[in-house]
């Protein structure tokens, strides 16, 4: 909810979904006091969505309508309460594959020395993507990548798939986790009119990265380089 130009309280804030097998889980604190907005400010409301395993990407709609409905009331009169609705739709809410990667050695890793990055890539759901890229995105001021920072890999009759990547931290503190793209990837070469092959990165919600926000401890090397 973004302010525009009236002083307002909002409260009781709650989405709704109708459609079966699809919860919204309210991670908002229990008991929500009122929140006061103003122009320039904005607040924003914390939901989960939790899909039926055996109605993910099968029994459930593309598309689902989900209705967030909130009470406000201006500062001057907070008794006087009116109801603020809108509809929107939720696309590609289903988890497709989980990311997960891992530095060693981790519990010791020093400035420009080389580490490998075990990224693992696990199927959550059933889907019809078989063949897939990674891209390890990396701060060039943070990490170098040794090697090869992309590939291809097939889910064909297999739950997951390891990759092993060597990477090097260009810098010392608490540096962020090199960020994985996972995307869709086509083959050229078919037919005469697809020549060339093609990568479709997933939407927002298909791939979680379970360790995304995770960082890692560099230390100095042992020469004293800072």
């Amino acid at each position: 909810m973004k302010g525009l130009e009236a002083n307002l309280y909002l409260t009781e804030a709650k989405v709704k979904c109708d459609v079966s097998g699809v919860r919204l889980i309210d991670l908002n604190p229990p008991s929500q006091a009122r929140v006061q907005i103003y122009k320039g400010l904005t607040v924003s409301y914390l939901y989960e969505i939790q899909v039926e395993p055996l109605k993910a990407e099968v029994e459930l709609p593309a598309v689902i309508k989900v209705h967030f409905i909130t009470k406000y009331s201006t500062v001057e009169n907070p008794q006087l309460l009116r109801n603020y609705g809108c509809a929107f739709d939720l696309v590609d809410y289903t988890t497709l594959f989980k990311v997960q990667t891992q530095l060693e050695p981790n519990e010791l890793c020093r400035l420009r020395s080389v580490c490998n990055l075990n990224l693992k890539i696990t199927k959550v759901h059933e889907n019809p993507y078989v063949d897939l890229m990674y891209e390890v995105l990396s701060d060039q001021n943070l990490w170098a990548v040794c090697g090869r920072s992309a590939g291809v890999v097939s889910m064909k009759d297999v739950d997951c798939h390891s990759i092993s990547l060597d990477v090097m931290p260009l810098s010392t503190g608490f540096l962020p986790m090199p960020n994985i793209r996972l995307s869709r990837y086509t083959a050229g070469g078919k037919n005469k009119a697809d020549t060339h092959s093609k990568v479709h990165p997933f939407p927002q919600g298909q791939v979680y990265n379970s360790t995304k926000s995770m960082q890692i401890h560099v230390i100095a090397s042992s020469n004293g380089e800072q």
